[in-house]
């Protein structure tokens, strides 16, 4: 059976001075520490009755110098130095130098020597959400009952680059500047830093069990997305998991012991988020 299609791909929009503006002044270009580059991701997704949507979504780009990369993934620079796939002649040699480095992040070394690593995805009506969850955040979802993969990117509706957004990469980045030089100004005694760094901590780790609780529960019609099936409402609510009340009691228990110590019960000793960027911010 055909398939129509209800609109053309948007396969690029140039970001829009007012949000490079914004995100400048949040996150300025730089040498020596990761800043933030928007970029438009085309993607079309056929709906139920069979139709092509255009879909597309404004993704967020972490972009380490590569000055900074860490050694140890310092192997990707040939890579984004090379051609980019669409201008290699061979298909399968495109395929393969896809798999590395995309035509964006090659342009992006060849224009700032850069990698651009996506991190942040700006759909849905809370400001957007990780392109992936690291290991704690996996786990404080799977504790809740939660889907531990964040939702496929068109999944959500969209939504533009504004204040939500920002909010909620500062809420993310902030915790990497706890104890910086000017808290180290304003504190004289090391005591008041790690006092400073330590309530910090505690603050932004409480305002993640706020966020996964309150941005993240699993609607129906996300819930009937992500299991692909043809579920009434009804059906989807009843494959939901139910906790028993000990369950219940240790999920209370978790998400106490997160919040005040970093550590969750479960993972090694040594698992502690100290950066909120999520793993590929934080890399």
């Amino acid at each position: 059976m055909a398939t129509a299609r209800a609109a053309t791909r948007v396969w690029h929009m140039e970001v829009p001075r007012e949000w490079e503006a914004h995100l400048r002044a949040f996150s300025p270009i730089s040498t020596s520490v990761p800043w933030l580059a928007l970029r438009w991701f085309p993607m079309e997704r056929q709906d139920r009755a069979g139709v092509w949507r255009d879909c597309g979504r404004w993704v967020v780009y972490e972009c380490l110098h590569e000055s900074i990369i860490p050694e140890s993934e310092r192997d990707i620079i040939p890579f984004l130095a090379g051609p980019q796939p669409s201008r290699i002649p061979d298909p399968a040699a495109a395929y393969a130098k896809s798999t590395f480095a995309n035509d964006y992040q090659c342009r992006m070394y060849r224009e700032h020597k850069v990698w651009a690593r996506n991190c942040w995805v700006i759909q849905g009506a809370h400001g957007g959400h990780p392109v992936e969850y690291d290991l704690l955040e996996k786990k404080i979802l799977q504790a809740c009952g939660l889907p531990t993969d964040p939702p496929p990117l068109g999944s959500l509706p969209y939504a533009p680059f504004d204040a939500r957004v920002i909010a909620q990469l500062r809420k993310r980045s902030s915790i990497t500047k706890y104890g910086s030089l000017d808290a180290a100004r304003r504190h004289a005694t090391p005591e008041a830093v790690a006092r400073e760094m330590e309530d910090a901590e505690r603050a932004f780790r409480q305002w993640q069990m706020q966020y996964l609780e309150s941005s993240l529960a699993p609607s129906v019609d996300f819930l009937d997305y992500y299991t692909s099936s043809s579920l009434t409402a009804t059906e989807c609510r009843s494959t939901l998991p139910e906790m028993t009340r000990e369950e219940q009691a240790a999920a209370e228990q978790m998400h106490d012991a997160y919040i005040e110590t970093g550590f969750v019960p479960g993972l090694p000793i040594a698992t502690r988020l100290t950066n909120g960027l999520g793993p590929t911010l934080s890399r």
